[in-house]
This record gives C-alpha cells, structure tokens and sequence, in this order.
C-alpha cells in the first residue's frame, strides 16, 4: 500500500494478517506490523527464522517478539504519541491492552479500506485475472449440469475448476441456489 502514510509520531498497528500482506507482501499470521517512518514487523519464534531474511531485503525492520511489552517499548523508542489501530479487527481485550501504553489510541479502519480501495496497476490485473479465472469455472461447471445435480456438488465443481483455471482458492464461501442457476442455465441454452 503504497500510499499508506504515518510517522514515529502517529503509527499504526497492523493486526491482522489481509492488511499486512497488502502492506508487505507477506502475511504476518503470528505476529503484528508497525507502520511509522518505516514499517517494523514484530514476529514470535515460531515464525521469526522463517520470514526474517524475507522481509529485511523487502526494507522491513523484524524484530522478535515475545509480549505486548516489545511493541510498548518500540512505540517509546521512536516517540510515538498516537497508536492507530483497525478497530474493526481489535478485540475489546486488546484494545484495553493498547490503551495501556500510555498513548493516544485511535481508529485507523477508514484509513486502512480507504488505502486498500485504491488499487495499483497489478491489483487490476490480479482482479481482471480472478474474473477470467471465476468466469471460466462457472461456464465449465454449466457445461456438466444435469437434472438432479445437488448445490453441494455443482459448489465443489465450480470450485475445483477454479482451481484447475489457475486460482489459489476462493475469497469467500461459494454458495449455489440452484433456482437463480436455472435460470442462468435457461439463458444460456437459449442464446445456442
């Protein structure tokens, strides 16, 4: 996310691991990012040996962590007065956690979909991609519908062909109506 701006004064708190994979190109499943003047992963063991090299030849600082009091320490370390955070996907508990820091705790949600919503040249492509992709499943999974097909193995069809197109999966649950599919089906005899 290129345009995704805070300082050592007002940084953000990424949690969750969507957003720092869009800020990174790596997601931080076990661990949390920084954003200030420069972006700081902090990653657990588990994970830290794995990624370290990755990141540090991306510009990322990556630090170890072992508790909340590393990221407290680091917000000292470069002055931050204000802690942005995703609200949205902060928990009560650790909101309350952040808040005892000691700094000014804000809601970054606007900001972070505002940022997300504006795609760069290969996000385009990946999305103009996912549609070829979910398109040629959908019509590969028509050409083998039958009377007495159920939603459950057209939904596995069309997901196994967007796997056989070239996708990685699917971003949210498939869900077939069999009714609406109908008369998809119907329009789609009618124009042969």
């Amino acid at each position: 996310m290129k345009n995704f701006k805070f300082d050592n004064k007002n940084a953000c708190l990424v949690i969750d691991d969507l957003t720092s994979e869009y800020l990174i190109d790596a997601p931080l499943e076990e661990g949390f990012l920084v954003v200030a003047d420069k972006k700081t992963c902090f990653i657990d063991a588990r994970s830290y040996h794995g990624v370290k090299d990755c990141l540090m030849a991306k510009g990322i600082d990556v630090r170890l962590y072992k508790s909340l009091t590393d990221i407290k320490d680091f917000l000292t370390e470069i002055g931050a007065e204000k802690l942005y955070l995703d609200f949205s996907k902060t928990s009560v508990k650790r909101y309350n956690e952040f808040l005892s820091f000691g700094i000014e705790i804000l809601d970054a949600e606007q900001i972070i979909s505002h940022c997300r919503s504006i795609k760069n040249q290969v996000e385009v492509e990946n999305i103009i991609k996912a549609c070829e992709i979910a398109e040629n499943a959908l019509y590969k999974a028509l050409e083998t519908v039958k009377l007495g097909i159920s939603e459950l193995e057209l939904k596995n069809r069309i997901e196994n062909n967007i796997l056989e197109f070239g996708g990685s999966g699917t971003s949210f649950e498939t869900i077939v109506f069999l009714h609406s599919f109908w008369e998809l089906l119907e329009k789609q005899f009618k124009s042969i």
